[in-house]
């Protein structure tokens, strides 16, 4: 992912490492292209979503996404992150994560964040079932269906669902 602060006439670049799934990479160029070192002291930062946070996962590997720049020059991270095995029995073998970072590439961390209380927050991903699954159910869980309904042309569908239904 590419996304251009314009605040601080530069472009943050995340990268991932074919073949090497461990972690990905951001770095800050500026406009005349060279590593902008306002960015983690040297215009780089390797990160995994694993170490972000007040409660880290067990290590797994992190593939970034897509980048979104805030007004403020912080911006948000998204992409996907394996867990390790312990974590796969309780979350799932994937999460979507989305990550907060300030201006200068550290993560916004803390009660003042706003964000996640600690920057950094994690999704169950779809299809890849788990002990605990919010919202999302995967193909290890059991399933009762209803029924079914229409789908609409723009792939969404409209349904009900009976009161006091699990």
């Amino acid at each position: 992912g590419v996304a251009y602060d314009a605040t601080r006439q530069r472009l943050i670049v995340a990268a991932n490492a074919i073949g090497l799934s461990t972690g990905g990479s951001l770095v800050a160029v500026g406009d005349g292209g060279a590593l902008d070192t306002s960015f983690n002291g040297s215009g780089r930062r390797n990160l995994r979503f694993s170490d972000l946070g007040s409660n880290p996962r067990e290590p797994g590997a992190t593939w970034l996404r897509r980048l979104l720049m805030r007004g403020d020059g912080s911006f948000y991270l998204a992409g996907t992150h394996e867990n390790g095995p312990a974590d796969a029995v309780f979350w799932g073998a994937k999460d979507v994560a989305l990550a907060r970072l300030l201006p200068d590439g550290s993560d916004d961390a803390g009660a003042e964040s706003g964000f996640s209380t600690d920057g950094v927050a994690f999704y169950a991903y779809p299809g890849m079932g788990a002990h605990i699954t919010i919202r999302i159910h995967g193909p290890c869980d059991a399933h009762r269906i209803l029924g079914t309904v229409p789908v609409e042309a723009d792939g969404s569908v409209t349904f009900k669902l009976p009161p006091n239904t699990p």
